[in-house]
Formats: C-alpha cells, structure tokens, sequence
C-alpha cells in the first residue's frame, strides 16, 4: 500500500478542520446579528408602544422616516448581493484547482 496515502488523509482532514473553522467564523456574524435584532426589536416594542399613546402623528412621521432610511442600505446592499454571488460562480466554475471537481 502507498505510505502517502495516509499524507493525504491527514491533508484532507486538515483542509476540512479549516473549512469548518471558517464556516463557524463566517456562521457567527449572521446568528451574532440575528440575536441583536431579536433582542433590540423586542425592546423596541415598548418604545413603539409609548410613543404612539404619547403622539401617534409624531410617531408614523418618525417610523416613516426611519423606515425610508433602509432605502439607502438597500441601494448598496442588493448590487452587492449580485456581485458576490456571480463571483463566487465564477470562481467556482472557472476555477484551475482541482478541488471539488470531477
């Protein structure tokens, strides 16, 4: 039997311990963001509650407005969505490494 084979088992399973370390990395940031969103949204409730008994015109003027601002994330945010992903399938497609191909 080949003795580098056992090489390239433990390359493989090194190349894997990577991939997993950055699937955790990049996993972290979304459900770090998720958590935040829950836990701020939830506060905001009774915030929202307040203001509306407070001043409901007041408070649909400032939702309005807080509302619009996402428009401008949203300029940026789905061009660069599209970039991403037709990068990556660029690179995953037309890419010289042998990984993962046939």
């Amino acid at each position: 039997m080949n003795l580098d084979f056992i090489q390239y088992t433990i390359k493989w399973a090194k190349g894997e311990i990577l991939e997993s370390a950055i699937t955790a990395i990049v996993g972290l940031i979304p459900a770090s963001m998720g958590i935040a969103g829950i836990i701020t949204n939830n506060n905001r409730i009774s915030e929202y509650q307040e203001s509306w008994v407070h001043d409901n015109e007041d408070f649909v003027l400032s939702e309005k407005a807080r509302v619009e601002g996402f428009d401008n994330i949203f300029k940026f945010s789905y061009p660069a969505a599209v970039i991403l992903v037709i990068g990556g399938a660029i690179l995953f497609f037309w890419s010289h490494l042998q990984t993962g191909k046939p």
